[in-house]
């Protein structure tokens, strides 16, 4: 599943961080005192990594570790051992919550990046439940992230032909499955049109482009990719509608909507808190702005 951007603002997010830790320093504490032993129940060490790598918010962390508080209790006094040291690793700060440790880059504003000559521009045209929407068009910032942009841009075209899932590697005729008014809109799953799939131009993900630089979520508008985590890139993006600057440096921006952002608040207006949309909303057609020669 695509874990995408998580609409906590920053101060709600670091305050659900600190009780996640909290929750973290209590269970390793515990575990430590007790010493009750049964048999290895290896399979909750792979349980614990996977639910906390694929972890969406720091909610959800907690959750997960009150729920594996009583199954830590039957381990072995070893095994809690190395169940606490997992856990002290991970809250330290190597699953980027709370900022974690990103990557040392430098800010790169929107204006001085736009409207460059080499940058390519796509469209979307929208249809919300069965009434055509308009037009979105969107500048794609080839001039700094060259090979995020033109994934994309291959990906609206289709030019790329069918890709390894068997799914055509296109954008027409997909979705945006997951709609949060005042935070974003995320679509680009054209595999399994529910956050669970997509398919990059490269392979089936492919590693975020820094290049020592990175431009921030600053404003509505702005096109970023969807992850599970770094370097887990394939087709799914998103379209801010507000300032999301708590996902910088996790996200990477490539493009903003040039054209058509009132058929954006029209997508917003359709989502819920929960993501789900009350009208389906689709991507009926795709492809790249024709670039006006000069004779």
């Amino acid at each position: 599943t695509i874990a995408a951007p998580t609409p906590h603002a920053h101060k709600h997010f670091t305050k659900e961080t600190k009780q996640a830790k909290r929750t973290s320093r209590n269970i390793i504490i515990a575990t430590m005192l007790s010493t009750r032993s049964q048999l290895t129940k290896q399979m909750l060490f792979a349980i614990v990594l996977i639910s906390l790598a694929n972890a969406v918010s720091a909610n959800f962390i907690t959750n997960r570790l009150e729920h594996y508080y009583n199954l830590a209790m039957g381990l072995s006094f070893g095994e809690k051992i190395c169940f606490g040291i997992v856990l002290f690793f991970i809250f330290a700060g190597f699953t980027g919550l709370d900022g974690g440790s990103p990557p040392k880059l430098k800010v790169v504003k929107v204006d001085k990046v736009s409207g460059l000559k080499e940058n390519p521009r796509v469209y979307f045209d929208m249809e919300i439940g069965d009434v055509k929407a308009g037009r979105i068009v969107i500048e794609l910032f080839s001039s700094i992230v060259p090979r995020t942009a033109e994934n994309f841009r291959a990906l609206c075209t289709g030019e790329k032909g069918t890709g390894k899932s068997g799914k055509p590697l296109h954008f027409k005729g997909s979705i945006f499955h997951r709609v949060i008014p005042g935070f974003m809109c995320q679509g680009g799953d054209f595999t399994n049109f529910n956050g669970t799939g997509g398919e990059s131009i490269y392979g089936a993900k492919f590693d975020d482009e820094w290049n020592d630089v990175f431009i921030p979520h600053s404003k509505p508008g702005l096109l970023s990719m969807a992850n599970s985590g770094p370097n887990t890139n394939g087709s799914q993006f998103f379209l801010t509608t507000a300032k999301t600057d708590w996902l910088d440096c996790k996200h990477v921006v490539f493009g903003q909507v040039v054209e058509g952002m009132n058929v954006v608040r029209a997508v917003e207006k359709v989502g819920s808190s929960s993501g789900k949309t009350t009208k389906k909303v689709s991507v009926v057609d795709s492809g790249e702005v024709a670039t006006k020669k000069k004779d």
